[in-house]
């Protein structure tokens, strides 16, 4: 079931959000010189689109980017033909995160590394196992048992508005706020050099203006002396 939010920043946005919440965490973009070219944007896209959903898998956390079917609901959300100009929405892009983890419970993995342990230890002639045998044993289990584990899969919906260098992620889930700032990182700020600051106080009072200002006087220059690392990056 999809929600309708409005968004008032100057203007409203209206979106429709499948992950039914309304909760917003908001980033700003800086450093961006001109405007973004739609064919560079699909070269780094396509390194960190999700792949087709693999009920098998070793790996606890996986994510990338699937085509938003919050714009087209009749499209193949897991089809790997896609990219930015499917995602144009008004003056942005919607964007759309697959999450895929999978958990083995502890009670388990404590079983089966009894079992592996036990079973070397009789080939061994009773030799006990070294601290890192162990180790290597435990991490073979893991990945035994999470190939085993169908996955729990979430969804996180993100508006880039490019004429603003506004970014709005619709949760305010810290791990999910990790996934999206990790990812949009590596795909779009890494090679277009560009900064993503998460807008919390006192940051909230600041008008696009400010956002671009370049000299040393400028509100945000002032700013990133005195805020925490995680709210300025070192390269604004």
């Amino acid at each position: 079931m999809g929600y309708t939010v409005c968004l008032t920043l100057e203007r409203c946005l209206f979106v429709t959000i499948f992950s039914g919440s309304s909760s917003v965490c908001r980033y700003q973009l800086v450093g961006r010189k001109s405007l973004l070219k739609l064919a560079e944007l699909n070269q780094k896209l396509k390194t960190y689109q999700a792949r087709p959903l693999q009920l098998k898998g070793s790996k606890e956390l996986n994510f990338g980017w699937e085509r938003p079917s919050v714009i087209d609901t009749d499209a193949d959300s897991e089809s790997s033909h896609w990219d930015m100009s499917e995602c144009r929405f008004e003056d942005g892009f919607m964007l759309r995160i697959r999450i895929e983890k999978r958990k083995v419970p502890s009670a388990l993995l404590q079983i089966v590394l009894k079992r592996k342990v036990e079973e070397l230890v009789e080939q061994n002639e009773g030799k006990p196992l070294s601290r890192k045998r162990r180790k290597d044993l435990m991490e073979e289990a893991r990945l035994e048992l999470y190939d085993q584990c169908l996955p729990n899969v979430s969804f996180a919906d993100a508006y880039w508005d490019e004429e603003r260098d506004e970014v709005m992620l619709f949760s305010t889930s810290k791990s999910i706020q990790v996934i999206f700032e990790e990812l949009f990182k590596k795909t779009f700020c890494e090679h277009l050099n560009l900064s993503i600051v998460k807008v919390l106080p006192p940051l909230l009072g600041m008008d696009s203006k400010e956002w671009s200002q370049k000299s040393k006087d400028s509100t945000i220059d002032r700013l990133s002396n005195t805020l925490p690392s995680e709210l300025i990056s070192a390269s604004v």
